[in-house]
């Protein structure tokens, strides 16, 4: 089991969770991994991911009509 203290451990498992396609928990890992030190490399490695695949989640979901 990961520590869920390990800044690392919760960047890793959000690509493992983003190389599955399932978005939403690669995200709750990496705001983890943010959470824990926003300042250092993998943290701000963390923010940037979020963004990408929040955009990325975005730009897939279609318009609804009479919008």
């Amino acid at each position: 089991r990961a520590d869920p203290t390990s800044q690392l451990a919760h960047y890793n498992m959000a690509i493992a969770f983003a190389d599955a396609e399932i978005y939403r928990e690669a995200i709750h890992e990496w705001e983890a991994a943010a959470a824990l030190d926003p300042d250092s490399d993998v943290g701000r490695r963390s923010a940037d991911n979020i963004e990408i695949i929040r955009q990325m989640m975005t730009a897939e979901m279609p318009e609804i009509e009479g919008r």
